[in-house]
């Protein structure tokens, strides 16, 4: 029985640092995107002996019933084996028999180097996992105490902000497209709160953001600079040199928190935390903490959990898929789960004026709402279906958080900014998801800001305008000096319908593992919207031309046909973001 325990904590103590390891030199030495907590240090080992323990059970119950049948060297065999398995399926490239091949070619090398007979010694790889183990405490100990502190220094140390000074909160409603908002005309009833909101703001009938994923377009947004400008890419960090509002805001005597559930692109390594003193991303549960290992990101353990019938569970060991997903398993926050947390931030802040971020995540796939919102619009929910679903429980969640901030007399003082990052393809151009074309499926977004007193009731604004302009907006607004910040206060288009904004200029980068009918897949991409045409520059060259105004769903390409308007509006997107790439 002793040694079952030993071999247990051996067995997950080494699993557990050798992953820590491999993890902290992807992300620190090559700057990598890992898709993981950052507990991960405390969460990974604490995952591994969850997981060994359970697997040690039935060996335990035997070493007791039977103490020769169940030898140390076969537990030290077994425990090593699925520990030296579970880091293999770190490198997705390495065959699952290979890595199950050197799993146990570790496994053996270990147990040659027990004593042929019970003396009670043990070799060096199983005395080093104590010190690894207590290392990793501590280091996950100091992780935590240096977070804390570095939030309450930066705390201490701003600056006394305006008298009077608004808050700043803008709700971010990830992959949610102006084509399914009701208060914008479409016939499902998606969006009651944001139309109420409407009615006592401005809302910005073609609003387009910068690029049609994630990571660039909240990166526009928190630096009002177009993706060429910026560092990010779809496996590149947000980098330091550009000011982010965050940033600017915190210098101008703001507290900052955002809050974020979209742990693909928006979590702690993904660049845009930068200028937050309180962050919270990924949860700090035990789904979490058992999603941190690889052997919960197997397409072979979904596939089980996701059908528990005995012959699909038998098909699936049979194929024995032990390819990770890394970056689709998190244990998802939902927008009621968001707006808690920031309703409880919200209330401990203290006396100063905030700038606060929101990241609802429910519109994204698999569009899996809670119960009762994934069925709202169709019994059979199909993909539409359920994202229509999604985007109704997200804007039921936005009212709840309207009507307690309503309820504190806190809204009114506060400059409430409602758009979204990108939006969704359901079939349009034959293309699905986001990030793979710049269709206005992708691009056309929600946008309304309400701010009594600054911002007129009711006003709509025809015109089309660009996210990028969001962080001039909000220091005209609040009258902070925008310093080197980029763009144009979203002010001018309500206050005359002639003033300049930015040009709205979207890109994309080439794509990586995308299909090779996905536009992108040709290479990096622009397009330009003015006040009635869509242009889209392809990256293997070819360009197309849509009259948005008459021809909303861009089925009719006039690029041929109209060839002046195609060079206008070609020039004017190489004035504002240079020469296009050449394809790859």
């Amino acid at each position: 029985m002793r040694c079952v325990v030993y071999w247990t904590t051996t067995a997950a103590l080494t699993a557990g640092t050798l992953q820590v390891a491999i993890a902290m030199v992807r992300r620190f030495a090559f700057d990598e995107f890992i898709w993981v907590s950052r507990d991960f240090v405390w969460m990974v080992p604490l995952a591994y002996l969850v997981v060994f323990g359970a697997c040690a059970i039935p060996l335990a119950a035997l070493a007791l019933a039977t103490p020769r049948l169940i030898p140390e060297r076969a537990v030290a065999f077994f425990l090593m084996s699925l520990a030296g398995l579970a880091v293999m399926l770190m490198f997705p490239r390495l065959h699952p028999l290979a890595a199950l091949a050197v799993a146990i070619g570790g496994a053996v090398r270990v147990t040659s180097l027990l004593p042929s007979a019970d003396t009670g010694e043990r070799p060096w790889v199983s005395h080093w996992t104590l010190l690894a183990g207590t290392a990793l405490a501590v280091l996950a100990g100091v992780r935590e105490v240096t977070h804390r502190r570095e939030e309450s220094t930066a705390l201490a140390e701003l600056p006394p902000a305006r008298s009077g000074a608004p808050n700043v909160l803008l709700i971010i409603l990830d992959t949610v497209r102006a084509a399914s908002m009701s208060f914008m005309g479409y016939p499902r009833l998606t969006t009651p709160g944001i139309a109420q909101l409407a009615k006592e703001g401005v809302t910005f009938d073609h609003a387009y953001t910068v690029a049609p994923w994630t990571l660039p377009s909240h990166a526009g947004i928190f630096t009002g600079l177009y993706p060429s400008a910026l560092s990010v890419d779809w496996r590149v960090p947000l980098d330091e040199r550009s000011t982010t509002l965050a940033e600017a805001l915190s210098s101008a005597g703001y507290v900052t928190a955002g809050f974020a559930a979209n742990h693909f692109y928006t979590s702690w390594e993904s660049g845009l935390t930068r200028g937050f003193a309180h962050y919270e991303d990924y949860r700090r549960t035990w789904k979490q903490v058992l999603l941190s290992i690889p052997p919960f990101q197997t397409n072979l353990f979904w596939s089980i959990v996701h059908d528990l019938r005995p012959a699909n569970v038998f098909t699936q060991l049979r194929r024995f898929d032990l390819r990770t997903q890394t970056m689709w398993t998190s244990d998802r926050k939902l927008a009621s789960a968001v707006t808690d947390d920031f309703l409880d931030w919200e209330r401990s802040r203290g006396g100063r004026p905030y700038f606060a971020f929101l990241n609802l995540y429910d519109a994204h796939l698999p569009y899996d709402p809670p119960d009762g919102w994934r069925t709202k619009f169709g019994g059979e929910a199909n993909d539409l279906d359920r994202y229509d679903g999604a985007i109704a429980y997200m804007d039921h969640e936005l009212d709840r958080l309207v009507s307690e901030l309503r309820r504190r007399n806190a809204l009114d003082g506060t400059i409430m900014i409602v758009t979204s990052d990108h939006g969704e393809g359901f079939g349009e151009h034959g293309l699905h998801g986001h990030g793979n074309s710049l269709y206005r499926p992708e691009l056309h977004v929600p946008l309304v800001i309400r701010f009594p007193g600054l911002v007129p009731p009711g006003r709509r604004v025809d015109r089309p305008v660009s996210l990028r302009d969001l962080g001039a907006t909000i220091f005209d607004l609040t009258a902070v000096s925008p310093g080197s910040f980029a763009g144009v206060s979203l002010a001018a288009a309500w206050r005359s319908a002639s003033a300049t904004v930015s040009p709205v200029v979207s890109e994309v980068s080439a794509g990586i593992n995308t299909e090779p009918s996905a536009p992108v897949s040709r290479g990096a991409m622009r397009s330009l919207v003015d006040s009635t045409a869509h242009y889209i520059r392809n990256g293997d060259g070819a360009e197309e031309l849509y009259d948005f105004r008459g021809d909303p769903a861009e089925q009719t390409d006039v690029a041929a046909t109209d060839t002046a308007r195609v060079a206008s509006m070609r020039t004017a997107v190489q004035r504002v973001v240079g020469p296009p790439l050449p394809r790859r």
